[in-house]
């Protein structure tokens, strides 16, 4: 796997719906918003020409500030909404192989499901092993040496290893 590729896939439906219905309700909140501020203008003209009393004027203005309020609100929920979607594709977060999933097709998975799978990386390989003192000792000298042969037979490049204990 590459970083990025799909691991889980859960219905995105339900969460596609909640966005759609969550930027309809921003679009009416922005229009509501619009108006409220088209009003308010004119209200702060007419009082200003002492056409209306201050009480509308007040309340002009703070209907306004509500429906500014409900934007903001309703943008809070849309990205809520796109979050909640995002989260509905699981992705691998490192290039690596995946183990065994522990999720199959049917089963209800929520944040206290735990682990779906896990993703190893390849490379680098670490790799822990000891090696007796005396043959260390005997080896140390001359550098060290490791071979690594996976399960498939080919063999790896030997290198020094990057961190020994005595050195």
């Amino acid at each position: 796997m590459k970083k990025g590729d799909l691991l889980f896939q859960i219905n995105p439906i339900p969460f596609e719906v909640a966005l759609a219905q969550a930027k309809a309700a921003l679009a009416q909140a922005e229009a509501t918003a619009k108006q409220a501020e088209m009003v308010t203008q004119r209200n702060v003209e007419l009082f200003a020409r002492k056409t209306i009393s201050e009480q509308e004027r007040d309340n002009a203005v703070l209907q306004s500030a509500a429906a500014t309020a409900n934007v903001d609100g309703q943008r809070a929920a849309v990205r809520q909404a796109q979050v909640n979607l995002d989260y509905a594709s699981v992705k691998s977060p490192i290039d690596g192989i995946a183990g065994f999933a522990r999720a199959q097709v049917g089963d209800l998975v929520r944040p206290t499901t735990g682990v779906l799978t896990t993703v190893t990386t390849v490379d680098p390989i670490k790799a822990y092993f000891t090696v007796p003192d005396q043959r260390y000792v005997a080896e140390h000298e001359r550098n060290l040496e490791f071979e690594l042969i996976p399960a498939n037979g080919t063999n790896l490049p030997a290198q020094r290893p990057a961190l020994c204990r005595g050195q």
